[in-house]
C-alpha cells in the first residue's frame, strides 16, 4: 500500500521487519555480520547507536542530509555503508569510515506513480512553459521569476510558503541578474498566491502531488521540474546527487518534456541509464555546471531564450527525445537497467558483510 509518500517508512533498527514493501532490498536479510539499519531517511534523524560493525543507511526521495552523515560519521566507530541514487563525486573521501554505493530507486518510485495514476491524459500544451512553485527556495524564486518576466503567459503555480533561511535571509548573491530577479519576486510577487487547479493544501505530500497527467504536464510544451534540493558545488566538495523527488520523476512517467531546476548532472546521470535529452538548439548546459549560482544565472538564460521559439518549436525540439524516455519506461527497459545495477551491488555487499 502506498502512502502519502512515494517512499516506504523509515526503518531505524538492528533487526528488519518480516517483509520490507522494496522487494530489492530483500539481500539485507542476508547480511550477517553485526548491522544497523537506517533506511529510507528524510532528514533530522536520531543519531546512530553505538556499537555496530557496520550501518546502512539510504536516501532516495529525500535528498543525502550530507551534515548529519558527516556527524554521525565522527560519532560511530563502524562503518557506514550509504545507498542513494546519485553520486557521491567525492564528497566523503575525507572519511574512512563512510562508504558510498549507488542504489537506484528511481524506476521505484515511477512504478508507484503509474500505478496511482492508471490511464493517460493526452498532451495538448497551449502554453510554452509551466512551473510550481509551492514552498518558495532560493532556485525556485530565481527560476520562477525569470519565467514570469520574460515568457508571455505561462502556466504556473505559486504558493505563499517561504521559510526565509530558504533564501538565505534575502543576501545578495553577487551576481547582479540573480539579484535583480530576487528583488523582482519580494517586491512583486511575493504574498500572492496563483492558482491554477483546487490544490488542496492539506494533501501537500508526494502521493498527491505526483500526478503526471495534471494541466502543468499536459498543457506545457515544457515543464520546470522546480526540485526540492540544488545545492551541489559547496566550500570544498561537491554535494551527493543529484536528488530527484516526484516534481521530476513524474515527467518521466508521463512523457513529458522538463528542464530539471535542482542539482547538477541530472541529464548526465539519467542519460546513464539510457535516457536521451536532446532538445535542439536549446542549451543544456547548466546540467554540467556544478557551481549553484552559475547554474541558475545559465538556466536563466535558457528561460530567456525560449523567447525566440514558439510553442510548435519546442514540441519539435523536445518530441524525439520524449517519446524515447517514455517508450524506454513503458517497455520497463528503465527498470530492467536499474535493477540490474542494483543486483550487482547487493550482490558486492552480501558478498562483504557476511
Amino acid at each position: 500500500m502506498i502512502g502519502n509518500d512515494l517512499a516506504p517508512p523509515i526503518i531505524h533498527s538492528d533487526t528488519l521487519p518480516k517483509q520490507l514493501p522494496w522487494k530489492e532490498l530483500d539481500w539485507l536479510y542476508e547480511v550477517k555480520n553485526s548491522v544497523y539499519f537506517a533506511l529510507w531517511l528524510r532528514g533530522s534523524d536520531k543519531n546512530l547507536p553505538q556499537g555496530y560493525e557496520h550501518y546502512i543507511i539510504s536516501y532516495h526521495m529525500e535528498n543525502i542530509d550530507y551534515e548529519w552523515v558527516i556527524q554521525q560519521a565522527q560519532k560511530v566507530d563502524g562503518k557506514i555503508i550509504v545507498l542513494n541514487d546519485g553520486k557521491d563525486y567525492n564528497a566523503f573521501e575525507s572519511y574512512l569510515n563512510v562508504e558510498f554505493h549507488s542504489y537506484y530507486s528511481w524506476h521505484y518510485q515511477i512504478s508507484q506513480i503509474l500505478k496511482l495514476w492508471d490511464g493517460k491524459v493526452d498532451r495538448n500544451p497551449q502554453y510554452k512553459v509551466s512551473a510550481i512553485n509551492n514552498r518558495i527556495t532560493q532556485s525556485k524564486l530565481i527560476v520562477f521569476t525569470a519565467i514570469m518576466e520574460y515568457i508571455k503567459d505561462p502556466l504556473v503555480k505559486l504558493g505563499t510558503w517561504l521559510e526565509p533561511r530558504n533564501i538565505h535571509y534575502g543576501e545578495k548573491t553577487g551576481e547582479p541578474v540573480l539579484d535583480t530577479l530576487q528583488d523582482i519576486f519580494l517586491n512583486k510577487y511575493y504574498g500572492t498566491e496563483i492558482s491554477v487547479d483546487e490544490f488542496d493544501h492539506t494533501k501537500n505530500n508526494q502521493r498527491h502531488n505526483s500526478n503526471p497527467y495534471n494541466i502543468f504536464l499536459t498543457d506545457a510544451a515544457i515543464h520546470f521540474s522546480l526540485e526540492s534540493y540544488h545545492y551541489s558545488q559547496m566550500l570544498d566538495h561537491i554535494r551527493p546527487g543529484p536528488h530527484l523527488s516526484e516534481k521530476t520523476l513524474k515527467c518521466l512517467a508521463g512523457g513529458t518534456p522538463f528542464i530539471p531546476v535542482g542539482q547538477f548532472d541530472i541529464y548526465g546521470r539519467l542519460r546513464e541509464l539510457g535516457m536521451q535529452f536532446d532538445y535542439g538548439p536549446l542549451d543544456l548546459a547548466f546540467d554540467k555546471d556544478p557551481g549553484n549560482l552559475t547554474r541558475l544565472c545559465k538556466l536563466v538564460e535558457l528561460v530567456k531564450d525560449l523567447t525566440n521559439y514558439s510553442i510548435d518549436n519546442i514540441i519539435e525540439f523536445t518530441q524525439e527525445s520524449t517519446q524515447q524516455n517514455l517508450d524506454h519506461v513503458i517497455s520497463g527497459d528503465f527498470s530492467r537497467v536499474c535493477v540490474a545495477h542494483n543486483m550487482e551491488c547487493a550482490n558486492y555487499l552480501v558478498s562483504k558483510l557476511s
